[in-house]
């Protein structure tokens, strides 16, 4: 039976095992140092050397070019938190003359 950590500790333990890397210290003289059991700091390292990055779910900006006919308006974002929903078949040349007058602001 796995148990999960607590999100506390698996944080304070990734830290720490951060800095057992970064120290160049052995892991029982890092362990002695810092007042930690080796078999904790073992056994986190392991585990967290274990977990491939690969797993991770990974977010990645998207593009989408020349996508003709999008079943779903466009989204702009402008940098003031606000949106611009632009729905398909729109008119090209006033979204052209809105994106001008809203760059002057």
């Amino acid at each position: 039976m796995s148990t999960r950590p607590n999100p506390d500790t698996a944080k304070r333990m990734r830290a720490l095992v951060g800095e057992l890397e970064e120290s160049g210290l052995s892991l029982a003289a890092f362990a002695r140092m810092k007042g930690e059991p080796t078999w904790r700091l073992y056994g986190w390292r392991r585990r967290l050397k274990r977990k491939s990055p690969a797993s991770e779910p990974a977010f990645v900006p998207v593009r989408i070019v020349d996508a003709p006919n999008p079943p779903a308006p466009l989204e702009i974002e402008l940098g003031c938190q606000r949106r611009i929903l632009v729905p398909p078949g729109f008119d090209e040349a006033a979204l052209q003359r809105l994106v001008r007058v809203l760059e002057a602001c």
